[in-house]
């Protein structure tokens, strides 16, 4: 009886052993399949994160016009002041520029309008303004540049 209990715990670890052993062989045939699809994908991931740093030098040195166009409806008159007839957005490579033109009801209303928008959006290079009747209840039209530099590094 201890013989046939002897042969009977051989026999069980000897089966044990070998399906323990064929799922390891599984598991490592599986992670060498899986390592050598990563392999793969190395050049494809150095390349993407090659992109995603010049896309991320790019966002740095942009202007947010969306930004901008708040700061100037911020230091903008309201519309019974002045009406604004053109807007112009350009990309420079020191920055970004906007180009208005407009009407106001009164001339002193330009030189707050330039102070506001100064003090919000950027540098004002240059500005010209005249009595124009066209418009009734708006005089005087504006013709303004602001340089806007590159926003500060993060």
């Amino acid at each position: 009886m201890a013989g046939s209990a002897a042969a009977f715990l051989l026999l069980a670890y000897l089966v044990y052993a070998r399906v323990e052993r064929y799922l390891l062989t599984s598991e490592v045939t599986q992670l060498t399949e899986q390592a050598a699809e990563l392999d793969a994908s190395i050049p494809a991931a150095k390349k993407t994160r090659e992109t995603a740093a010049v896309i991320g030098k790019w966002a740095d040195d942009e202007t947010i016009w969306l930004d901008q166009l708040l700061a100037l409806s911020e230091g903008f008159p309201p519309a019974q002041d002045a009406i604004l007839n053109e807007l112009t957005f350009a990309v420079l490579q020191n920055g970004g520029q906007m180009d208005l033109k407009g009407l106001v009801r009164e001339e002193g209303i330009i030189g707050k309008m330039e102070k506001r928008v100064r003090t919000r959006s950027g540098q004002i290079v240059s500005k010209s303004s005249h009595e124009d009747s066209s418009v009734k209840g708006y005089p005087w039209r504006f013709e303004a540049t602001v340089q806007l530099g590159r926003r500060p590094k993060p």
